[in-house]
C-alpha cells in the first residue's frame, strides 16, 4: 500500500516516502499533536496477513521500545491503518546505508582488531536482548 503525501494515520500526516524493504515501507511524516517530524514504518496489508511476518513486525516494535540508548532510535507509537500495522519512530535525517556505501566499500573490522582495540562487555537481559558495551581506552565508544 503506497501512501501519498497528505494521507493521515491518526495524528500523523504523511509527507514523503523514505524507502522500502522486506519488512515494509517507510515514510517521513508530521506528528500534528506534538509538531515534530517522525518516521512511519508500515507493514503492507499482504504481509500483515502472514502470521510470521506480523509477529516479527510486532516483536521488532516491542524490542526497540524496550531499549533506551542514544544510538537506537526511539519508538513513539504503534497502530493500524486500513488493516496495515504501522510503527512510529523518531525521524533521523542523514545518509542512508546505500548512499554511504556508494562512496566506497565499508571497512571490515575483524574480531582480532576489535579484541585488541576494544574492551567489550556483553550484557544479557531476561528479554533475550544482547547489548554490547564497547569501551575504547577507558572511554565509551
Amino acid at each position: 500500500m503506497a501512501l501519498t503525501s497528505g494521507t493521515k494515520l491518526g495524528p500523523y500526516e504523511i509527507q514523503s516516502p523514505l524507502g522500502a524493504g522486506g519488512m515494509g515501507e517507510v515514510y517521513r511524516a508530521r506528528d500534528t499533536r506534538l509538531g515534530r517530524e517522525v518516521a512511519i514504518k508500515v507493514l503492507p496489508e499482504a504481509l500483515a496477513k502472514d502470521a510470521d511476518r506480523l509477529r516479527r513486525f510486532e516483536q521488532e516494535a516491542r524490542t526497540i521500545a524496550a531499549l533506551n540508548h542514544p544510538n537506537i532510535l526511539g519508538i513513539h507509537d504503534i497502530g493500524t491503518f486500513v488493516g496495515a500495522p504501522f510503527l512510529v519512530s523518531e525521524f533521523l535525517d542523514g545518509q542512508t546505508l546505500r548512499e554511504k556505501l556508494e562512496t566506497g566499500p565499508a571497512r571490515p573490522i575483524g574480531m582480532g582488531y576489535l579484541t585488541h582495540k576494544l574492551d567489550a562487555q556483553t550484557k544479557f537481559d531476561p528479554n533475550r536482548i544482547c547489548v554490547l558495551d564497547l569501551t575504547v581506552s577507558g572511554r565509551k565508544a
